[in-house]
């Protein structure tokens, strides 16, 4: 059985417009085989929904995400430049992840009576209108993007932030950190600290120095470097951080590569 494979997407204007997403082709070279005994794609989430999402492949030798994505996508208010984390779980499942603009997390707001979620779950036996009577015995409808529209589904204090790795990123000006993540976790009234950073496989590299900027922090410095070095990270790679210990600064960092290990 192929090894478990996970991979991230940068949102483009084309995934919303075109209503389709674009799986990288080199899941799709391994995978395919898992993927096609299914009908759908499961995308679960940390608001444990879960997501069927129809899929096809592309001329070009893409898995291409689409009945189900624009919902997905609406649901989420997924926009142009957010990250989309994918974490294989077997088969065609995959818990997903979302990271906004700002590098963060989105909270992931409940919304009640998904029909998608009642397709995976159960059968929908009966769609009941969303209506609201008024005095007169006058029903009026509220639609659900307009109800979405007033609960912001992001959060500036959220403990993960993702970060694409740049030439600058390796040289001297280091990695850019969410100026909210560094106010509350990192730098404190200094606007300087240093943070330890720990691999998936239990490793801790330390001390980092986190500088807060006008409007950005950055982790950099020689231990940062030397981090870069023997990680091989590499234009492109994607590193995700989660604040694991607050009282130490610990951040728990998961790589994304770019282009696969041959």
């Amino acid at each position: 059985m192929p090894k478990l494979l996970n991979f991230y997407v940068f949102v483009a204007y084309d995934n919303l417009t075109q209503d389709s997403l674009r799986i990288p082709i080199e899941f799709n070279k391994e995978h395919l085989k898992q993927i096609q005994s299914n009908e759908n794609i499961i995308l679960m989430v940390s608001d444990n929904k879960k997501w069927p999402i129809g899929w096809t492949n592309s001329t070009y030798g893409h898995l291409l995400l689409q009945k189900g994505w624009p919902e997905f996508a609406e649901h989420y208010h997924i926009k142009t430049g957010h990250l989309l984390l994918f974490e294989h779980q077997g088969s065609s499942n995959f818990r997903i992840r979302i990271f906004d603009q700002n590098s963060c997390e989105i909270t992931y707001v409940p919304f009640i009576n998904s029909h998608l979620e009642k397709e995976i779950d159960q059968p929908i036996r009966q769609k009941k209108p969303n209506v609201q009577e008024t005095k007169g015995g006058a029903v009026k409808t509220e639609s659900p993007r307009k109800k979405r529209s007033r609960i912001s589904p992001y959060k500036s204090d959220s403990s993960f932030w993702s970060a694409r790795v740049t030439i600058s990123s390796l040289k001297s000006h280091g990695l850019p950190v969410p100026i909210e993540f560094c106010k509350k976790y990192l730098t404190g009234e200094n606007k300087c600290g240093d943070c330890l950073l720990q691999t998936s496989d239990g490793r801790n590299w330390g001390l980092i120095q986190c500088k807060e900027y006008e409007k950005i922090g950055r982790l950099s410095g020689q231990n940062w470097n030397k981090f870069c070095n023997d990680e091989h990270l590499a234009v492109d790679d994607v590193c995700t951080f989660e604040m694991i210990n607050e009282a130490e600064k610990v951040l728990k960092v998961a790589i994304v590569r770019a282009n696969k290990p041959r």
